[in-house]
């Protein structure tokens, strides 16, 4: 026979001291509803949290990565990516020419 222990409840605040409870929005996501804006003010008081006002830092102060666009993205390390770059074109007439020799020489033009 095995003997299981019963986990005992946390013990919960009464419902007169909460500040408030999970309700369900219509996603069926779980949200935190505050009793009152008084609750609400009073937890956000905190002495360590603030606001930070600065605005982010521009674009332009981040180095430029030309091999980026080439050879993927690092996000430890890529920096801004010039995606206006210049591609060569591609002839896709000499392309099929290409494979047409192949074919009629009898080799395999899989690459």
């Amino acid at each position: 026979m095995v003997d299981t222990v019963r986990m005992k409840r946390p013990p919960f605040p009464p419902e007169d001291d909460a500040s408030g409870r999970v309700v369900y929005d219509d996603r069926g996501n779980a949200v935190w509803q505050w009793k009152d804006e008084d609750t609400l003010n009073q937890k956000l008081a905190h002495p360590r949290l603030e606001l930070d006002e600065d605005p982010p830092p521009p674009a332009g102060s981040l180095a430029a990565n030309p091999l980026a666009a080439k050879t993927g993205y690092n996000p430890y390390g890529s920096g801004v990516i010039d995606k206006d770059r210049p591609r060569k074109p591609k002839d896709l007439r000499a392309l099929s020419e290409w494979i047409a020799l192949k074919k009629k020489r009898g080799e395999d033009f899989k690459r």
